[in-house]
Protein backbone atom coordinates (compact mmCIF):
# COMPACT_ATOMS: atom_id res chain seq x y z
CA UNK A 1 0.00 0.00 0.00
CA UNK A 2 1.55 3.23 -0.86
CA UNK A 3 2.23 5.45 1.70
CA UNK A 4 -0.49 8.40 0.59
CA UNK A 5 -2.83 5.76 0.91
CA UNK A 6 -1.92 4.41 4.68
CA UNK A 7 -1.50 8.59 5.63
CA UNK A 8 -5.07 9.05 4.18
CA UNK A 9 -6.67 6.07 6.17
CA UNK A 10 -5.22 7.23 9.70
CA UNK A 11 -6.29 10.42 8.97
CA UNK A 12 -9.84 9.76 7.84
CA UNK A 13 -9.59 7.43 11.11
CA UNK A 14 -8.70 10.93 13.33
CA UNK A 15 -11.36 12.85 12.16
CA UNK A 16 -14.10 10.21 12.69
CA UNK A 17 -12.84 9.84 16.46
CA UNK A 18 -12.75 13.54 16.20
CA UNK A 19 -16.26 13.77 15.10
CA UNK A 20 -17.43 11.06 17.71
CA UNK A 21 -15.68 13.24 20.82
CA UNK A 22 -17.43 16.37 19.41
CA UNK A 23 -21.01 14.72 19.11
CA UNK A 24 -20.05 13.20 23.43
CA UNK A 25 -19.41 17.02 24.08
CA UNK A 26 -22.38 18.43 22.58
CA UNK A 27 -24.49 15.96 24.01
CA UNK A 28 -23.05 16.28 27.63
CA UNK A 29 -23.24 20.20 27.31
CA UNK A 30 -26.80 20.00 25.87
CA UNK A 31 -27.68 17.85 29.04
CA UNK A 32 -26.28 19.70 31.63
CA UNK A 33 -27.65 23.07 30.26
CA UNK A 34 -31.05 21.22 30.24
CA UNK A 35 -29.96 20.17 34.21
CA UNK A 36 -29.41 23.70 34.89
CA UNK A 37 -32.82 24.92 33.89
CA UNK A 38 -34.40 21.86 36.15
CA UNK A 39 -32.27 21.26 38.87
CA UNK A 40 -33.01 22.07 42.00
CA UNK A 41 -30.90 23.71 44.95
CA UNK A 42 -32.25 21.29 47.66
CA UNK A 43 -30.39 18.67 48.55
CA UNK A 44 -32.58 15.00 47.94
CA UNK A 45 -32.63 12.53 51.29
CA UNK A 46 -29.90 10.06 51.42
CA UNK A 47 -30.78 6.89 49.11
CA UNK A 48 -33.32 8.79 47.43
CA UNK A 49 -33.29 8.25 43.69
CA UNK A 50 -32.11 11.19 41.13
CA UNK A 51 -34.60 12.53 39.16
CA UNK A 52 -34.39 12.11 35.63
CA UNK A 53 -32.17 14.98 34.76
CA UNK A 54 -29.57 13.56 37.31
CA UNK A 55 -29.93 10.43 35.26
CA UNK A 56 -29.15 11.80 32.18
CA UNK A 57 -26.56 13.83 33.00
CA UNK A 58 -24.80 11.03 34.56
CA UNK A 59 -25.21 9.04 31.30
CA UNK A 60 -23.56 12.21 29.34
CA UNK A 61 -20.72 12.35 31.92
CA UNK A 62 -19.74 8.55 31.40
CA UNK A 63 -20.33 8.74 27.88
CA UNK A 64 -18.15 11.82 27.14
CA UNK A 65 -15.61 10.15 29.63
CA UNK A 66 -15.74 6.78 27.03
CA UNK A 67 -15.51 8.64 24.06
CA UNK A 68 -12.73 11.00 25.62
CA UNK A 69 -10.27 7.43 26.06
CA UNK A 70 -11.32 6.60 22.62
CA UNK A 71 -9.33 8.90 21.35
CA UNK A 72 -6.77 8.88 22.99
CA UNK A 73 -5.32 8.62 26.71
CA UNK A 74 -4.41 12.25 26.27
CA UNK A 75 -7.55 13.25 25.79
CA UNK A 76 -9.26 10.83 28.42
CA UNK A 77 -6.90 12.19 31.00
CA UNK A 78 -8.40 15.93 29.86
CA UNK A 79 -11.43 14.77 30.24
CA UNK A 80 -10.97 13.34 33.72
CA UNK A 81 -9.47 17.08 34.45
CA UNK A 82 -11.89 18.93 33.42
CA UNK A 83 -15.13 16.88 34.86
CA UNK A 84 -13.85 16.20 38.47
CA UNK A 85 -15.36 18.32 41.08
CA UNK A 86 -13.41 21.54 41.80
CA UNK A 87 -11.03 21.49 43.94
CA UNK A 88 -11.13 17.70 44.34
CA UNK A 89 -8.11 16.40 42.44
CA UNK A 90 -5.24 18.54 41.77
CA UNK A 91 -3.25 17.40 38.14
CA UNK A 92 -0.70 19.87 38.51
CA UNK A 93 0.48 17.68 41.91
CA UNK A 94 3.23 15.42 40.76
CA UNK A 95 2.07 11.65 41.75
CA UNK A 96 -1.39 13.25 39.31
CA UNK A 97 1.86 13.79 36.68
CA UNK A 98 3.40 10.52 37.33
CA UNK A 99 0.49 8.77 36.39
CA UNK A 100 -0.60 10.89 33.83
CA UNK A 101 2.51 9.84 32.25
CA UNK A 102 2.56 6.29 32.75
CA UNK A 103 -1.19 6.42 31.25
CA UNK A 104 0.38 7.95 27.98
CA UNK A 105 3.33 5.82 27.64
CA UNK A 106 1.40 2.61 28.22
CA UNK A 107 -1.88 3.75 25.67
CA UNK A 108 -4.19 3.74 28.62
CA UNK A 109 -7.94 3.47 27.98
CA UNK A 110 -10.60 2.92 30.30
CA UNK A 111 -14.44 2.60 29.62
CA UNK A 112 -17.19 2.84 32.50
CA UNK A 113 -20.45 1.96 32.29
CA UNK A 114 -23.16 3.25 34.91
CA UNK A 115 -26.08 1.28 35.99
CA UNK A 116 -28.40 4.34 35.57
CA UNK A 117 -31.19 2.71 38.15
CA UNK A 118 -28.33 2.62 40.70
CA UNK A 119 -28.20 6.51 40.97
CA UNK A 120 -28.97 7.77 44.78
CA UNK A 121 -28.32 10.50 46.33
CA UNK A 122 -25.50 10.94 49.00
CA UNK A 123 -25.92 14.14 50.80
CA UNK A 124 -23.49 13.23 53.73
CA UNK A 125 -21.00 11.61 51.71
CA UNK A 126 -17.19 13.65 52.51
CA UNK A 127 -14.41 12.79 49.40
CA UNK A 128 -11.70 11.23 51.58
CA UNK A 129 -8.39 12.47 50.01
CA UNK A 130 -6.79 8.64 51.42
CA UNK A 131 -3.42 9.48 52.01
CA UNK A 132 -3.21 10.75 48.12
CA UNK A 133 -1.42 13.93 47.93
CA UNK A 134 -3.51 14.76 44.75
CA UNK A 135 -6.61 15.05 46.65
CA UNK A 136 -8.29 17.85 48.43
CA UNK A 137 -8.97 16.33 52.11
CA UNK A 138 -12.98 17.62 52.55
CA UNK A 139 -14.00 18.40 55.86
CA UNK A 140 -17.38 18.68 55.11
CA UNK A 141 -19.76 16.97 52.45
CA UNK A 142 -19.54 19.11 48.95
CA UNK A 143 -21.70 21.81 47.79
CA UNK A 144 -23.99 20.37 45.49
CA UNK A 145 -25.75 17.78 45.33
CA UNK A 146 -24.19 14.59 45.60
CA UNK A 147 -25.30 11.31 44.45
CA UNK A 148 -23.25 7.37 44.04
CA UNK A 149 -24.14 5.16 40.82
CA UNK A 150 -22.52 1.76 40.39
CA UNK A 151 -20.69 1.49 37.67
CA UNK A 152 -18.62 -1.51 35.74
CA UNK A 153 -15.03 -0.50 35.21
CA UNK A 154 -13.00 -1.61 32.21
CA UNK A 155 -9.76 -0.96 30.91
CA UNK A 156 -6.65 -1.62 29.50
CA UNK A 157 -3.00 -0.61 27.83
CA UNK A 158 -2.63 -0.94 24.02
CA UNK A 159 1.41 -0.87 24.99
CA UNK A 160 0.96 -3.96 25.89
CA UNK A 161 -2.09 -5.15 24.76
CA UNK A 162 -3.12 -6.25 27.98
CA UNK A 163 -6.86 -5.87 29.57
CA UNK A 164 -7.45 -5.42 33.00
CA UNK A 165 -10.16 -7.16 34.73
CA UNK A 166 -13.41 -5.85 34.74
CA UNK A 167 -15.12 -4.37 38.52
CA UNK A 168 -18.36 -3.19 39.58
CA UNK A 169 -17.19 -0.48 41.79
CA UNK A 170 -19.43 3.20 42.73
CA UNK A 171 -18.23 6.69 41.70
CA UNK A 172 -19.81 9.83 43.51
CA UNK A 173 -20.72 12.74 41.07
CA UNK A 174 -22.37 16.02 42.41
CA UNK A 175 -24.50 18.42 40.98
CA UNK A 176 -23.21 21.99 41.38
CA UNK A 177 -24.60 25.29 39.88
CA UNK A 178 -26.03 22.76 36.89
CA UNK A 179 -22.96 20.93 36.11
CA UNK A 180 -22.25 17.30 36.94
CA UNK A 181 -18.81 16.41 37.92
CA UNK A 182 -17.69 13.32 39.39
CA UNK A 183 -14.93 12.38 42.09
CA UNK A 184 -11.85 10.87 39.92
CA UNK A 185 -8.47 10.19 41.92
CA UNK A 186 -5.75 11.28 39.47
CA UNK A 187 -2.74 9.80 41.03
CA UNK A 188 -2.16 6.70 43.43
Amino acid sequence: MAPSTVTRRRAAATDRRVAVLRRACRAVSLVLATALVFAGCSAAPSGAPADDQVVAATEALFAGHNAAFEESPQAGWEYQVTHNYPGYANADDPAAAQLRERMLQAGYWEKFVPDLTSITADPDWIPAADGLSCLAAFTKPPAGQTFVVTVDRSGGETATNSLHPQQRTTVHVCLLDGTLYYFIPLCV
